[in-house]
């Protein structure tokens, strides 16, 4: 059987995918609730971990999807770079 995906370097780029995003987290907050956590246009109070928590689901399970899928294409495209 073939081996469609390197899980290592799977991982590697979903680690720094999921790094990225958690560094720019504090930049999309500031923007969205201008300047203050407590000024977010959420009803009802939520903690602000349980917001972070989200984010950080939300783009392991958006960037496990596209990175899975750029082993898929690349492998069935010819595109592969040996990994």
């Amino acid at each position: 059987m073939k081996k469609i995906i390197n899980w290592k370097l799977f991982f590697i780029l979903l680690a720094a995918c999921v790094i990225g995003s958690v560094l720019v987290l504090p930049y999309s907050l500031s923007l969205t609730s201008g300047g203050s956590v407590e000024e977010l246009p959420i009803e009802g109070e939520v903690p602000v971990w349980l917001i972070v928590l989200s984010a950080i689901l939300n783009s392991l399970i958006m960037f496990s999807v596209v990175t899975f899928l750029r082993f898929v294409i690349t492998k069935k495209s010819g595109l592969e770079n040996g990994g």
